[in-house]
């Protein structure tokens, strides 16, 4: 979750106006575990958004190494899990 949790933060400073705000709801219907980030950042630039699970793949000014939502992909694919992205 830190890594979700930086990537919100990162997003939502390079928003010069607006919410700084992220939200984190965690839910559970006994069977599985429902973890939702959210914030009011910039965005994901639309080229990337079916990629950013990808290792590589990265929005960052400074050009990161792209593995952080690969890595937290593949944690949860492990547990038996699934991860997404919404708008």
């Amino acid at each position: 979750m830190g890594n979700l949790l930086d990537n919100a933060y990162n997003a939502s400073l390079r928003q010069p106006q607006g919410s700084k705000q992220i939200e984190c709801l965690i839910n559970s219907d006994g069977q599985e575990v429902i973890i939702e980030i959210a914030d009011q950042g910039c965005g994901i630039d639309e080229a990337l958004r079916d990629r950013i699970f990808e290792r590589g793949v990265t929005s960052s000014a400074s050009k990161d190494h792209g593995i952080g939502l690969w890595l937290v992909r593949s944690y949860v694919e492990q547990a038996g899990g699934s991860i997404g992205r919404r708008k």
